[in-house]
């Protein structure tokens, strides 16, 4: 595929032609008119979007997705908060269910709850000590980034 514009390259923008699969197979300079072409944007630590937060379970998930899809992000990891036990369990799953249906989520920045009682934030106030069990069940719920 082909596209013509003011693409944002390392030397800054140059007009021309960016041909692409999966990913950009070359930079073809030209005398072209267009749009401005530029790399899609990756939210690696993102809450929530158009009222959904990412602890709300999938319908939640992908409202969230499909927000901030339409402003240039191609790719995002939703972020949990500090939380009790239960309610994390159930983001990831949701968070899970939820890539199922959008090749966009790229798994999950789970933000806590291992966290210092004396350093949260502005989590709220649900740290967990170190428990190594407890991770590895919360890393067979979801991709964890």
């Amino acid at each position: 595929m082909t596209l013509e514009g003011r693409i944002l390259s390392p030397r800054g923008f140059v007009r021309g032609r960016l041909h692409f699969s999966e990913r950009i197979l070359a930079v073809e300079e030209a005398p072209v008119e267009g749009p401005y072409i530029l790399p899609g944007f990756l939210d690696l630590h993102v809450h929530g979007g158009l009222g959904a937060d990412a602890m709300e379970g999938k319908e939640a998930v992908l409202r969230m997705a499909r927000f901030h899809l339409q402003h240039g992000t191609t790719g995002l990891l939703p972020t949990t908060v500090t939380a009790p036990p239960e309610a994390i369990e159930k983001a990831l799953r949701g968070i899970a269910e939820a890539m199922g249906e959008c090749e966009a989520l790229l798994g999950v920045h789970l933000e806590g709850p291992f966290l210092s009682p004396k350093r949260l934030g502005a989590q709220p106030p649900f740290p967990q000590k170190p428990d190594p069990p407890w991770m590895e069940v919360l890393l067979a719920r979801a991709p964890v980034r």
